[in-house]
């Protein structure tokens, strides 16, 4: 599933002032509202029930925090990059600064894996973690995105 179908120009966030797990949950459902039409109080239930299940951090400062929703009709990521990590309950216990917020419908089923599937190859390497990382505003990051799709593309 190409990240370009899943992040609009207008759903990549930095942000500076996040002090906790639950306030970038906030960041990502406030960020996502106006693009999946449900309300950010809906999405952040969401997150948050799926975070009682388990921490969604995957290590190396990265996390895909991840919700189903009825009605969504589509796959709807947001990334946010923290100025500072935050904790996020990690396996590896490092602190995250690199969140894909995704949101899939209820049904979605193999949808859902594969946009899982692309949040994690984005953050599964080095060099893009570093450029994401790196990345001086939301239009940089964003093409640093489409670019690793394009990639994994060719």
């Amino acid at each position: 599933m190409p990240l370009a179908e899943i992040v609009a120009p207008n759903g990549v966030v930095l942000h500076e002032g996040v002090a906790s797990k639950r306030a970038a949950l906030e960041l990502i459902a406030e960020a996502a509202a106006p693009l999946t039409g449900q309300h950010a109080q809906a999405l952040l239930h969401g997150l948050i029930e799926r975070e009682r299940l388990g921490t969604t951090a995957a290590g190396q400062g990265c996390g895909i925090p991840h919700a189903r929703l009825a009605g969504l009709g589509r796959a709807v990521g947001v990334f946010l990059r923290l100025a500072r990590p935050v904790d996020f309950e990690a396996p590896d216990k490092q602190p995250v600064d690199l969140l894909f917020g995704l949101f899939t419908d209820a049904g979605a089923g193999a949808d859902h894996l594969l946009a899982l599937s692309a949040a994690a190859g984005l953050l599964r390497e080095a060099e893009q973690r570093k450029a994401l990382r790196a990345a001086p505003d939301a239009a940089a990051l964003r093409a640093v995105i489409l670019a690793h799709r394009a990639k994994d593309a060719a």
